[in-house]
C-alpha cells in the first residue's frame, strides 16, 4: 500500500496551508479533483538563507515526482479563478515514490 500524507482535503475555496516540516521521505505530490481555472501551489523553503525557496504550480490532476532534498519545510495552497466552478480538491504528499506517472 502506498504511503501518503494529506495536505488538503476536499478544499473548494482559495486557501494557503500552514508550513509543515519535511520528514525526509517525501517523493512527490498527488492532486485529485481539480477543475478548469483551479491551481494547486506547492511552496518549499530551506533552513539555509543561501538556498532560495521555490514555488511550483499544478493545474492538472495527477501524481508528480518532486525533489524535496534541499528543503526542510513546505506548504500547499489552492487558487480558484472567479469564473470557475470549483471542485473539492484533495492533495497528498507521496512518501514512497511509487505510481508517479500521470
Amino acid at each position: 500500500m502506498e504511503k501518503t500524507r494529506t495536505a488538503l482535503v476536499a478544499c473548494v475555496d482559495n486557501t494557503e496551508g500552514a508550513w509543515a516540516f519535511l520528514k525526509g521521505n517525501e517523493k512527490g505530490i498527488r492532486v485529485s479533483q481539480l477543475a478548469d481555472g483551479e491551481r494547486v501551489l506547492l511552496e518549499v523553503k530551506a533552513s539555509s538563507p543561501g538556498i532560495p525557496g521555490e514555488k511550483h504550480v499544478f493545474d492538472e490532476e495527477g501524481s508528480f515526482p518532486f525533489g524535496f532534498q534541499r528543503f526542510n519545510r513546505y506548504r500547499v495552497g489552492k487558487t480558484v479563478r472567479n469564473d470557475s466552478i470549483p471542485k473539492p480538491t484533495t492533495v497528498e504528499i507521496l512518501l514512497n515514490g511509487r505510481n508517479l506517472q500521470r
